[in-house]
């Protein structure tokens, strides 16, 4: 009797103790009577979050803030690096790009094409525009791809991707923001030489790096005669035609990057050459001190996040002292006992996790915006392994952290605790 402590004459029973009174009502009943075959330890582990609700939320709020912290730090590394590949993998689809001395006709391209290790060869054009409306004015480059391209993929805001049109101006999808335009909106275009362009918005596209006005390779001679002459025939993949001063090429699977640099290099009339791996490796090297700093983050919070959920389930072990105590005076032993109090902790742990990792997503989706600007653009990508490594990495946190309770648990002197509670 001393080691029952103060029973309150209502309420704290729980919800599992509650079912046992509504045993004659029904599906309730039948339920009740079915809970009455599980186990006694099965019955202790599921009892003890129900009966201490506020409790067990306590814990599961530990829960959610370590994996807000981990998430976090983890879903900038992981959105970090999956900007890199959108940009280098999925929008930038040519392995080189080729600067002329002169505008490459069609025979030019047919050559390039045609040099061992090439798959195809592409021409585009680039010109400084400023992008006007209501207004409104954004400086930029404009783009001239041929219509049907495979060098560039224009992904959409929305998700996928769409052609690039024949008549009309794609638009990064900051300008949808700062110009205040949609979808078949005319803008202007003022361009070098002072001429000026109309356009229609025919949409927008989501990319990571720079904010670009796309359009053809014929809309961009007709706005600036002088950036290219005119397009003659056209033979994707054997070489394309029209005259510009920009070759872009995609490299045959398998073939020896070197190699073909260097022949594509010594052909007459490149003026520069500039790989696309390169450029990726050169995004990585500047990104490695980001990487850095995330990781430094995702240590501190993985501290953080022990700190947390030692001092909740410690706190959780201190209140349940008696009971727990109570438990072992009438012949639990400790390693069953242990194993118990562990299978109950770890179970709040992760029924905690579930929106633990839903507010970490959001949380890391708030945080990675903060980072965005009309030059660099974060999506908030998290890998599914990260989830999981993260649910595990707080279970194993929460296992390793109860452990100095559990230990002051077996050191408890039964016979001081009786006297203490019986006066």
């Amino acid at each position: 009797e001393a080691m029952r402590g103060n029973v309150p004459s209502a309420g704290g029973r729980g919800v599992l103790a509650r079912l046992g009174r509504l045993g004659r009502l029904g599906r309730v009943g039948r339920l009740a009577r079915l809970g009455r075959a599980v186990p006694a330890g099965a019955w202790l582990v599921l009892r003890g979050p129900s009966r201490q609700f506020r409790r067990t939320l306590y814990t599961m709020t530990g829960v959610i803030v370590a994996l807000v912290l981990i998430l976090v730090s983890w879903g900038m590394l992981d959105s970090s690096k999956a900007t890199v590949s959108r940009q280098f993998d999925q929008v930038q689809r040519q392995d080189a790009e080729l600067t002329l001395a002169a505008p490459a006709g069609p025979g030019a391209l047919a050559a390039l094409a045609a040099t061992p290790g090439v798959r195809a060869a592409e021409p585009s054009a680039q010109v400084q525009a400023t992008v006007t409306a209501g207004g409104k004015a954004y400086s930029t480059a404009l783009v001239g791809y041929r219509p049907g391209t495979a060098m560039h993929r224009f992904l959409t805001p929305g998700g996928g991707a769409r052609p690039l049109p024949a008549t009309g101006v794609l638009l990064g999808d900051a300008m949808r923001g700062r110009l205040g335009v949609g979808a078949g909106d005319r803008v202007t275009l003022r361009l070098p030489g002072g001429r000026t362009a109309a356009a229609t918005v025919a949409g927008f596209v989501d990319e990571p790096l720079g904010t670009y006005a796309y359009a053809s390779l014929a809309q961009v001679d007709a706005w600036a005669p002088g950036t290219a002459a005119r397009q003659g025939s056209t033979a994707a993949g054997q070489g394309s035609g029209g005259r510009r001063d920009t070759a872009l090429v995609r490299f045959a699977p398998g073939a020896d990057r070197a190699a073909v640099e260097h022949a594509l290099s010594a052909r007459p009339g490149v003026v520069a050459y500039t790989d696309a791996h390169a450029l990726k490796h050169t995004m990585d090297g500047y990104m490695k001190l980001f990487y850095v700093f995330v990781a430094i983050m995702l240590v501190f919070g993985g501290l953080l996040a022990f700190t947390v959920l030692f001092a909740t389930l410690s706190v959780n072990l201190a209140e349940r002292g008696t009971e727990l105590a109570t438990l072992r005076a009438s012949g639990v032993g400790r390693r069953r006992l242990a194993r118990l109090v562990t299978t109950e902790n770890l179970l709040v742990v992760a029924v905690g996790a579930v929106p633990g990792l839903i507010i970490g997503r959001l949380a890391a989706g708030a945080f990675l915006s903060a980072f965005d600007s009309d030059l660099l653009a974060f999506h908030a990508d998290v890998r599914p392994a990260t989830f999981a490594w993260s649910a595990l990495a707080v279970l194993a946190v929460a296992f390793l952290a109860q452990r100095p309770g559990l230990r002051g648990l077996a050191r408890q002197d039964l016979a001081a605790l009786v006297r203490e509670r019986s006066g």
